[in-house]
C-alpha cells in the first residue's frame, strides 16, 4: 500500500510538471512564416481580398501574422495599411528589403496593433505610424534599418510604444515628430548611430522605464519644439562619449523626474552628488537622478499562476497520501 501511496504521489507531480510545461508560451512550436511579397492594404475590402482571418471588429479583428515579407521591389513597402476604419492586427512578421518594413497611416482611431515583429536592412523606415491616434506598437525588434530610423512616430497622438528594441541605425534609433499624449516605456535604444530617440514638435508625453544604451550621440533629445514632457526611471549608459551630457533638451520645458515619487533617471556617469545637468537649454537637468540603474522586473504572466493555483489545489491531496503513508 506505501509503494501505491508513493507512486501516486510520484504521478501527480509528474502531472502538475506536464501541465506547467504544456502552458508556457516558451515551449510552444513557432509558426512557419510564410514566403510574400509586399502586402499593401489601401481600403477596408482588402483585407477581405487578402484573405486575412477575422471579421474587423474590436472583438475579432483582421489578422496579418506569420508572413516572412521580401519585397520583389525594394522601393515599396513590406506591409502596408492606410486609410481603413476596420480593427486589425500585423504580429509576428518578418520584414525586409522593402523602403518602409511595416506602415501604418492615416487608420481609424485605436484601429491598430504591431505586435512582435521583427524589421531589418529596410531601406528607410522599419516600422513607421503616420497621422494616426490610439496604435499599440508592441514586442517589436527593429534593427540594421539602411538609411533612415527604425520606428518613425509622424502626426500623431495616444501612440503606446512599449517592449521594442531598436539597434544598429544609421541615424535616429526612433524619430518623434508633430505628435503628443505619447506612452514610451519598456524599450531599449541600443547602439544607433546617432541619437535614442528625436522628439521634434512632441508634448505631453511620458517616457519611463527605457534603457539609452550605447547610442553615439544623445539617448534622448527634444528639440526647442517639444515641451511639457515627462522623463523619469529610465536607464541611461554610455551615450554620447563626446558630449557632457547623456541627454539633450533644447526647450527646457520637459520635466526629467517624477514630481511625486521625487525620482528621476539613472545616468551611468552621475558624479553621486547633486543633479544630472542636461545638454541644452541652460538650466535643465535631472534634479533626482538615481545611484543605481532601474531593475526592471518582468511582469508575472498567466503560467505561473497557473502553476501556483494547480499546485495549491494538489495540496491536500499530497497531503493526504503522505498521511497515509506513513
Amino acid at each position: 500500500m506505501k509503494k501505491i501511496n508513493i507512486y501516486s504521489l510520484i504521478c501527480i507531480v509528474g502531472f502538475l510538471f506536464l501541465l506547467s510545461s504544456l502552458n508556457n508560451p516558451n515551449t510552444e512550436l513557432m509558426a512557419e512564416l510564410v514566403d510574400s511579397d509586399s502586402i499593401r492594404i489601401l481600403s477596408d475590402a482588402d483585407f477581405i481580398t487578402f484573405g486575412f482571418p477575422g471579421t474587423g471588429t474590436v472583438e475579432d479583428p483582421y489578422i496579418i501574422e506569420n508572413f516572412d515579407v521580401y519585397s520583389i521591389d525594394i522601393n515599396t513597402e513590406g506591409i502596408y495599411v492606410f486609410n481603413t476604419t476596420k480593427y486589425f492586427v500585423i504580429q509576428n512578421n518578418e520584414v525586409t528589403h522593402s523602403f518602409y518594413g511595416i506602415l501604418v497611416q492615416e487608420v481609424a482611431p485605436g484601429t491598430g496593433k504591431v505586435l512582435d515583429n521583427r524589421c531589418y536592412a529596410c531601406k528607410h523606415d522599419g516600422l513607421a505610424v503616420k497621422e494616426s491616434s490610439g496604435i499599440i506598437v508592441s514586442g517589436n525588434v527593429l534593427e540594421n534599418i539602411v538609411s533612415a530610423t527604425a520606428l518613425l512616430v509622424d502626426q500623431c497622438s495616444d501612440i503606446t510604444i512599449t517592449s521594442n528594441v531598436i539597434s544598429g541605425c544609421p541615424i535616429s534609433g526612433c524619430g518623434m515628430y508633430a505628435c503628443d499624449n505619447l506612452t514610451v516605456y519598456r524599450n531599449t535604444f541600443k547602439d544607433n548611430v546617432y541619437k535614442g530617440i528625436t522628439a521634434a514638435s512632441v508634448y505631453d508625453s511620458v517616457f519611463y522605464e527605457n534603457v539609452f544604451e550605447a547610442n553615439g550621440e544623445w539617448g534622448l533629445e527634444f528639440t526647442e519644439t517639444s515641451e511639457s514632457n515627462l522623463v523619469y526611471h529610465n536607464n541611461f549608459i554610455d551615450n554620447c562619449p563626446l558630449f557632457l551630457a547623456q541627454a539633450r533638451d533644447s526647450s527646457g520645458n520637459n520635466i526629467w523626474y517624477n514630481e511625486a515619487l521625487l525620482k528621476g533617471n539613472y545616468w551611468n556617469d552621475f558624479s553621486g552628488s547633486g543633479p544630472y545637468a542636461i545638454d541644452g537649454h541652460e538650466g535643465c537637468c535631472d534634479l533626482y537622478p538615481l545611484a543605481e540603474p532601474m531593475n526592471f522586473d518582468e511582469e508575472p504572466d498567466e503560467t505561473s499562476f497557473t502553476y501556483l493555483l494547480i499546485t495549491l489545489l494538489s495540496l491536500p491531496i499530497i497531503y493526504s497520501i503522505k498521511r497515509k503513508s506513513e
